[in-house]
């Protein structure tokens, strides 16, 4: 596997901060519903995770970013039309700009709070919920999980219906040619 991306594939750097990026996009997901859910306890420590975590995906999508401008990018998937091309890039562009929103914001949230950045002494009565950063978080978090499941459908319909696409972030296991 090559270390940057060739025409046809994207490269394991790019293909490890993709995956690595979406499990904490789904960690952070499950651990953000689940906050409201559990006891004053166990909330207290999903939030120091799920701050921690969202602190860790802000490094990965910057780097993401940074990558993006130094590698090839794969050739679009065959087949795809001009119209299905735009929504593919649509989605990448505000699923990017979605994640600096809401690791932003979750960090307004902290220095709006007053808490600082100890992630073990942060406790959810630490956090104020009247403050912009909060609302912001908020929508944004909705406006991402849209996007996401746009992407996921996209990439899953085009998989089944047209081409195998996701051989070229390492999935082999659809493969058609084989």
């Amino acid at each position: 596997m090559e270390f940057k991306s060739t025409n046809s594939s994207y490269g394991w750097l790019a293909r490890l901060l993709h995956w690595i990026g979406a499990l904490l996009v789904f960690a952070l997901l499950s651990v953000g519903i689940s906050m409201n859910i559990v006891t004053a306890d166990l909330k207290t420590t999903l939030l120091q995770v799920h701050i921690g975590s969202g602190l860790f995906l802000f490094a990965v999508v910057i780097v993401r970013i940074i990558w993006k401008f130094i590698d090839d990018r794969p050739d679009p998937p065959s087949l795809l039309s001009s119209i299905r091309l735009l929504v593919f890039r649509t989605i990448h562009l505000i699923s990017y700009i979605g994640l600096l929103v809401l690791t932003i914001s979750g960090a307004g949230i902290l220095i709006s709070s007053g808490v600082g950045w100890s992630l073990t002494e942060i406790t959810p009565d630490m956090i104020a919920r009247n403050l912009p950063p909060v609302a912001i978080h908020s929508v944004m978090f909705k406006i991402l999980f849209l996007f996401v499941m746009l992407h996921i459908g996209g990439v899953l319909s085009y998989q089944l219906l047209k081409a195998d696409v996701l051989h070229r972030m390492g999935i082999n296991w659809f493969n058609r040619k084989k």
